[in-house]
């Protein structure tokens, strides 16, 4: 059976809705931080980032020739831009210093925010 491409843009949705549901039942937390995003809202967020399989964030700081560092947020499903808004909110960093890759689906921030944005994602019960 083919399948035409609105349909996999479905299935995947639904897919990472059913992920995300059974991630936050599985993993919670008991610390709460007063952010715009509440870990209560999560669920509503239009994107999703799958752990590693090691339960790990999928949040790497890599350096790039001799003095160019990047902090990379793989595995996520959903709307980047959405997710590149929230991250650009939380860092309190201008726009230029983050962005998309289209092709991989990673959100690149120009620096070495790993520790912070591990804590705030798992804040938010990813």
């Amino acid at each position: 059976m083919l399948y035409t491409y609105s349909h996999s843009i479905t299935l995947r949705a639904l897919r990472s809705q059913l992920l995300r549901q059974a991630h936050t039942a599985r993993f919670t937390t008991t610390t709460r931080r007063a952010e715009e995003i509440t870990p209560e809202s999560q669920s509503q967020l239009p994107y999703f980032i799958h752990r590693t399989k090691t339960n790990n964030l999928p949040v790497y700081e890599e350096l790039r020739g001799s003095n160019k560092k990047e902090t990379r947020i793989r595995k996520v499903d959903g709307d980047l831009n959405a997710l590149k808004g929230h991250v650009i909110n939380h860092l309190g960093i201008d726009k230029e210093s983050v962005s998309i890759n289209g092709r991989t689906r990673h959100v690149i921030i120009k620096g070495w925010f790993k520790k912070d944005l591990s804590s705030w994602l798992q804040g938010l019960r990813f």
